[in-house]
């Protein structure tokens, strides 16, 4: 069966931008029929390649019916606690991850590569003992965006489906981040591309409002080699650190 509902757009109003800065999100969705039972949305921001134990759910928005139509939500949350991100891996290549679940059941899984650095290069040639988060940045890659969709049960008349980490049969968009770190050269890769955005400039169409229409969101479904080499597990469902709150929809 299709999914109820799909995540049309994510907007980052305000990127590149400093660590330390209100992350801000955007997100639209389409609902083909009306729910009966909770849809949530986890934000959650990956603090180590090399452990789930590290992900923070920077904040979670729950539904408990959504009826048929397009409609946009917004996050607005403070940056990820320093003192759980290992003092190793808060430089670098990271992750940003939305994860939706139905019914407690993750439907969806969309990923963005992030770039945190300090803001001068004596800091990134001497990185402080101490963290100095005033002076990182934060970069989102909103062009190399990732999808993964799983079959979930949507109505109770759906067959049962068997619980699995796989995402749909045909799906061309791999898994973004695993728990193997990345290499050397793939970090390089990724921040000579961001390089190219100028951390503080103007961008008009980052401050954009979301585009409400009803025509489907293109998405990108090339493949990158490089990734789908090290995309060697799906992330699954997190447990929730904070509250679930619910958060009235734009329509």
């Amino acid at each position: 069966m299709s999914n109820l509902i799909v995540i049309k757009e994510v907007n980052f109003p305000e990127n590149p931008a400093k660590f330390t800065d209100i992350l801000k999100v955007g997100i639209q969705f389409e609902c083909s029929e009306a729910t009966d039972g909770e849809t949530k949305f986890d934000l959650i921001y990956v603090g180590s390649a090399k452990s789930r134990e590290f992900d923070q759910i920077l904040d979670t928005i729950t539904f408990e019916t959504i009826p048929v139509g397009v409609h946009t939500v917004h996050f607005e949350v403070k940056h990820p606690d320093i003192s759980k991100i290992p003092k190793e891996d808060l430089t670098g290549v990271t992750a940003i991850i939305l994860d939706c679940y139905y019914k407690e059941q993750l439907f969806m899984q969309t990923s963005w590569f992030c770039a945190v650095n300090y803001t001068t290069d004596e800091l990134i040639e001497n990185p402080p003992t101490v963290p100095m988060p005033e002076q990182l940045t934060r970069n989102i890659d909103k062009e190399d965006v990732r999808v993964v969709v799983y079959d979930i049960k949507w109505k109770a008349t759906d067959a049962d489906i068997p619980l699995s980490d796989e995402p749909k049969d045909g799906d061309e968009a791999e898994i973004v981040f695993s728990a193997n770190p990345f290499s050397h050269d793939e970090i390089a890769k990724f921040n000579d591309e961001i390089s190219e955005d100028e951390f503080g400039s103007d961008n008009e169409n980052d401050n954009d409002s979301l585009d409400l229409c009803e025509s489907d969101a293109e998405s990108d479904g090339s493949d990158d080699a490089e990734l789908a080499d090290i995309a060697e597990e799906s992330i699954v469902a997190q447990e929730a650190s904070q509250g679930d709150k619910d958060v009235p929809m734009e329509s």
